[in-house]
């Protein structure tokens, strides 16, 4: 918990300032100017396992007047809890998005994505947005069009943003749609009907092209680790961002072309498809 000597915070927690005229931007500034030094801005944040409240630095921006006129972005140079809470005017006025939220050595991510939501209800915003970063699972490797974010999903499952309320919608002309069942029957359409052996078969029948030894060994250091599970795809559920490449490397064929041929490796199609979707859709809260 904050001490004596701690600068003067906004505490989230007990700000439930009720939103009387439709002006979001004057509830905001009203409620948060007496916390804003110097584009300055300090937030109790959650509480984490140890009980203990850590107090994070946020640079803060608003000007009525610009297309973005709210935005909340952390000191990472402070090694603040990375979020940012941006409204989305092109949506309707109360509306607002959450980024960039990333678990830290003071709060996971759970408590940081239920912290960010209160304090954007708090705010007045009515609608909110989940930002998902999540694809971006692998640093050390660029993936040229891979459809990363069907494999992100698979680790995640729809489940990761189920328990915060966020599910995938698609907006369309007749209003909008959740995808979170087309996008589970997809999943499980790619770990029922794509095999390791469907793999043996593929890298056996194009052993000659060129890189394959390389990517044949890859695939069986992969394979030896997790061929308990019953699809290669299956064992993305267990990724870890250290290993990545033991899960990417040999998955690489898909940009690959011979002869100019595109190599479609097993289960591309439906990644694809998987991935489109995702594109399509943006993580809502329901209420």
């Amino acid at each position: 918990m904050a001490e004596s000597s701690s600068p003067n915070y906004w505490n989230p927690y007990h700000s439930f300032q009720k939103l009387v005229v439709n002006d979001i931007f004057t509830h905001i500034q009203t409620m948060l100017s007496p916390f804003i030094y110097s584009n300055i801005i300090y937030i109790l944040g959650p509480m984490n396992r140890n009980l203990e409240q850590h107090i994070y630095k946020f640079t803060i921006h608003m000007n009525q007047n610009e297309k973005l006129f709210f935005q909340m972005i952390e000191e990472k140079e402070n090694e603040f809890a990375p979020i940012t809470i941006k409204n989305i005017p092109e949506d309707q006025i109360k509306s607002c998005e959450l980024s960039n939220i990333n678990k830290n050595d003071k709060n996971s991510e759970k408590d940081l994505i239920e912290w960010a939501k209160i304090i954007a209800n708090v705010l007045g915003f009515t609608t909110i947005y989940l930002q998902d970063n999540s694809y971006e699972i692998c640093p050390k490797i660029k993936y040229y069009g891979f459809p990363i974010r069907a494999l992100s999903i698979i680790k995640k499952n729809i489940g990761y943003y189920a328990r915060f309320n966020f599910y995938p919608y698609k907006q369309t002309n007749s209003g909008l749609i959740n995808k979170s069942e087309s996008i589970e029957k997809k999943i499980n359409n790619l770990f029922q009907s794509v095999s390791w052996l469907d793999f043996d078969l593929f890298l056996d029948t194009n052993r000659n092209l060129q890189s394959m030894q390389e990517i044949q060994e890859k695939y069986n250091y992969f394979k030896n680790k997790f061929k308990q599970f019953s699809s290669p795809y299956y064992a993305f559920k267990y990724f870890n961002t250290e290993d990545c490449q033991i899960f990417i490397d040999w998955l690489d064929l898909c940009n690959k072309t011979y002869n100019n041929i595109p190599i479609k490796i097993p289960g591309i199609k439906l990644l694809n498809e998987i991935n489109n979707i995702l594109l399509e859709c943006r993580w809502r809260e329901e209420r």
